[in-house]
């Protein structure tokens, strides 16, 4: 079953003809994690969510084309929170971080962002989207 953010994302892809992809990766940092990456893209770049569900840990990258290895994003991780500053500001204090539904509410906003940004200027987090 999807997760309302990844709804979300697949919205998004399809209303300003962007691809999205869902990966898998198992057996992670020499053990028994996995790694799920959700990735929104076109010609002009990839933003990448990396998800180690686990721990509930969260990281973003921005790459210039999609790519099925996760070693790859390392060198290209973004701090979200930058852009748009003022709507994290305001609403990242009502995620509680203790939630085991922290992630999912983190990603939710996300999706929200990315949205206004998309309508403002026609790109998110760089990259641009015709």
């Amino acid at each position: 079953m999807k997760q309302k953010y990844e709804k979300e994302l697949i919205r998004i892809a399809g209303k300003y003809n962007l691809n999205y992809l869902k990966q898998q990766f198992d057996n992670c940092f020499g053990g028994y994690w996995y790694v799920e990456t959700f990735s929104l893209y076109n010609e002009n770049g990839c933003f990448t969510i990396h998800y180690l569900g686990q721990r509930q840990e969260l990281d973003f990258y921005v790459t210039p084309s999609i790519s099925t290895k996760r070693e790859e994003l390392a060198n290209n991780r973004i701090d979200v929170t930058k852009y748009k500053a003022d709507v994290w500001e305001k609403e990242l204090p009502n995620i509680n971080i203790f939630s085991l539904s922290y992630a999912s509410n983190f990603l939710i906003l996300l999706t929200k962002v990315i949205e206004m940004q998309l309508e403002e200027s026609g790109s998110f987090f760089g990259i641009k989207v015709n």
